[in-house]
């Protein structure tokens, strides 16, 4: 088991970098990444609308927003030439089948959402932060000493994380921040959708942990004080 590397986790609703030594976080080097997977499914939705696919606004509307994005979408290597592969050709193109029985073609839409990850600006975050700056800075902010492992234990987690295409592009946007020739790698587990839940379960099955369950009577009685003492402990 590796004891060293950084946890890089794109969710739902949040993503960090999260360097770690002897199986523990470095909390002063943690980085936020500011694109989880809610905004590029957002952000798909604007993309397929300006397609023609309709507009796309109710909560059944938005699950055919997510179904696209995790059947079709993908991670360009290089992302100008496939904008110009996208208006020169129609090779892109995959047909999406709607509830409804229409037919709706989903173009350059399938590259373009999940570019937001690399360039947080297409949304409008001009002072975001990057998948591949968060995992630069998190290593840079750690002794040297460590770094060379760091580097070379990139752990990806999160189904954000499962774009085909994701982990080589991102393996070579991070190696393009250190100098020429610094080896990078980029780990991608089969199972790292449910990475986080397995945590949990690491976590919970601790000794420790168990110090700090609260009965139901506490959380009745004494809820949020308790809670609050709890963590601190």
């Amino acid at each position: 088991v590796v004891q060293t590397g950084v946890a890089l986790r794109i969710g739902d609703g949040s993503s960090y970098a999260v360097p770690f030594f002897d199986g523990l976080p470095i909390a002063a080097a943690c980085q936020k990444i500011s694109v989880c997977g809610s905004h590029i499914t957002k952000y798909l939705t604007t993309l397929l609308e300006q397609e023609g696919a309709g507009t796309l606004t109710t909560t059944a509307e938005r699950e055919i927003v997510r179904d696209i994005k995790e059947r079709l979408c993908y991670v360009a290597q290089n992302f100008e030439s496939e904008m110009e592969m996208s208006i020169s050709t129609t090779a892109l193109q995959k047909p999406y089948e709607m509830p409804s029985g229409d037919m709706i073609s989903v173009n350059s839409s399938r590259f373009r959402c999940t570019e937001a990850l690399f360039e947080p600006s297409f949304l409008g975050l001009d002072n975001g932060i990057s998948v591949q700056r968060a995992a630069f800075d998190a290593i840079a902010k750690c002794d040297q000493e460590i770094q060379e492992t760091l580097r070379q234990n990139i752990y990806l987690s999160g189904a954000s994380t499962l774009f085909q295409g994701f982990p080589e592009r991102l393996e070579k946007e991070i190696s393009s921040l250190f100098p020429k020739s610094t080896a990078v790698t980029v780990l991608a587990p089969a199972d790292r959708k449910y990475l986080a839940w397995a945590g949990g379960v690491i976590v919970a099955s601790r000794p420790e942990f168990y110090e700090k369950r609260l009965s139901t009577q506490e959380h009745d009685e004494h809820a949020p004080e308790v809670r609050i003492r709890q963590c601190l402990l």
